[in-house]
């Protein structure tokens, strides 16, 4: 008999508790509608994140960076 998972992953920050315009990174795993929220400890310029792709926007070595470790350890 198989079985089917739903399986996703989703990045935000929390704007409103930003300290000097930074704040931290989160991450939501949903597993067949179970969800779990992980801080990434990685702080990033609110200004620079963009919601929709889930992704720093620029090309500064910093957003290059981050991009790569989010796309390299959390997107399947």
């Amino acid at each position: 008999m198989r079985t089917q998972s739903i399986f996703s992953v989703l990045f935000w920050i929390y704007s409103k508790r930003a300290k000097e315009n930074q704040t931290a990174i989160y991450a939501r795993i949903s597993i067949n509608g179970r969800k779990l929220n992980i801080s990434l400890k990685r702080k990033v310029d609110v200004e620079l994140w963009d919601p929709k792709k889930q992704k720093l926007i620029g090309k500064s070595p910093y957003a290059k960076e981050l991009n790569q470790f989010l796309d390299h350890n959390f997107k399947a």
